[in-house]
């Protein structure tokens, strides 16, 4: 019983880990599973004051690097800030 491998080929987008590559102009945003809810951790969780401190810094650098540009990061924003405001 041998390993099966498939390959799929002449896809334009691609989702990699948590990034959408686009193949046809290059650009690139942040990527989450259609059903994957956004959480972030309660500002009174028992987490060390220094990753609560740090973690909308964290966040916006994430996205920042994930985005291809201003226009993409706006876009995503918005779900990550929802996501902070239900954290508290």
């Amino acid at each position: 019983m041998g390993l099966k491998i498939t390959a799929e080929i002449n896809y334009k987008t691609v989702n990699f880990l948590d990034v959408t590559l686009n193949l046809t102009n290059e650009s690139y945003k942040p990527y989450r599973k259609p059903n994957n809810e956004l959480l972030c951790s309660h500002k009174e969780s028992n987490h060390p004051p220094s990753i609560s401190k740090h973690l909308l810094t964290a966040i916006n650098r994430k996205i920042a690097s994930l985005s291809f540009d201003e226009q993409t990061f706006n876009s995503v924003a918005p779900t990550y800030d929802y996501a902070l405001m239900q954290s508290n």
